[in-house]
């Protein structure tokens, strides 16, 4: 076995790791906090003049930084896991590509369309729905602001899938990739790479 492979394998399973576990955190984190920031019903000095619900404007803040953070480390995670997946694919003879490889391939090329789509696509457009719903209520025009609200309020459900998919993809990645760095031959036996047993020992005495 090439010695680069076993690093790259692991590498790429841990950032699998990691970026399954930052989308967990994600989520958990806004289960927790919106429920929270609605049930303390906080009053915000910089939105007095907003008649609407300012729990949710301080949930939202708090919100988009998680996020931001979630995405930056999603981009990372993102894109180590392709460096080092292509790594593999060069590294491995092509006679062992197999099914589950594809799948892999496969599982990957998936969550980094849907993280691609969320981070460069959608969530720009939500953050200007965002700010404008803000900046609407800081003025304390609450038309403006519910129109901007519902704006960001559509465009969610879409998020939500989109995260959910690249968690999926993401599992099935790092399950498959999990399978094959515990199920490959280490050195010595049959069929593997590893060094051989000494001539002398296999003599008959």
């Amino acid at each position: 076995m090439k010695p680069w492979r076993p690093f790259c394998e692991a590498l790429h399973v841990s950032v699998l790791g990691l970026w399954l576990g930052a989308l967990g955190m994600g989520a958990a984190s806004a289960g927790v906090l919106f429920p929270t920031m609605k049930r303390l019903a906080p009053r915000l000095p910089d939105f007095s003049a907003y008649s609407g619900d300012q729990w949710l404007i301080a949930a939202g803040h708090v919100g988009q930084k998680v996020f931001l953070i979630l995405d930056v480390v999603q981009f990372a995670c993102s894109l180590i896991a392709v460096v080092t997946f292509t790594a593999l694919v060069m590294l491995r003879p092509r006679a062992r590509i197999g099914a589950s490889f594809i799948l892999r391939a496969v599982a990957l090329s998936i969550a980094l369309a849907s993280v691609a789509g969320e981070i460069f696509i959608l969530a720009p457009s939500m953050n200007a729905a965002l700010q404008a719903y803000w900046s609407a209520a800081r003025a304390g025009n609450l038309d403006a602001a519910l129109e901007h609200q519902q704006a960001f309020t559509a465009m969610h459900p879409m998020a939500t899938k989109l995260m959910v998919l690249t968690a999926i993809s993401v599992l099935i990645s790092l399950a498959l990739g999990a399978w094959a760095a515990a199920t490959s031959r280490p050195a010595g036996e049959p069929g593997s790479r590893g060094l051989e047993t000494p001539a002398l020992l296999n003599a008959r005495t």
